[in-house]
């Protein structure tokens, strides 16, 4: 997974795509007489040439279902500190509501 962010990168734009499919479809030209990555790349995008639809899109919700179970803990781990926060800040407030009852019976004219 590690390697899914350089395909996301390296992976033709469907805008490319369109202009190399256009470019196939002129008079004279062929698969072939592209450069073996050029070749590699419009196999990858092209549906013609065997190709994968939308393989940005695909490689994006890969790298997603990879990380998400980290974040996820992530988020759980942060969530269960604010969690034992609220329970430290709910015990000390219990303690102190007495001595505050206590100081506002002493303020209170009467």
């Amino acid at each position: 997974m590690t390697r899914v962010p350089t395909h996301i990168q390296i992976t033709p734009s469907e805008a490319e795509l369109a202009r190399l499919a256009a470019w196939l479809r002129a008079p004279g030209a062929a698969l072939a007489d592209l450069a073996p990555p050029e070749q590699a790349l419009a196999a990858l995008g092209l549906r013609g040439c065997g190709g994968v639809p939308r393989p940005r899109a695909k490689a994006a919700a890969a790298l997603f279902a990879a990380v998400l179970p980290g974040l996820a803990a992530d988020a759980c781990g942060a969530a269960a500190a604010v969690a034992a926060a609220c329970e430290q800040v709910r015990g000390v407030g219990h303690g102190l509501m007495p001595c505050g009852g206590a100081m506002l019976l002493h303020w209170l004219p009467g």
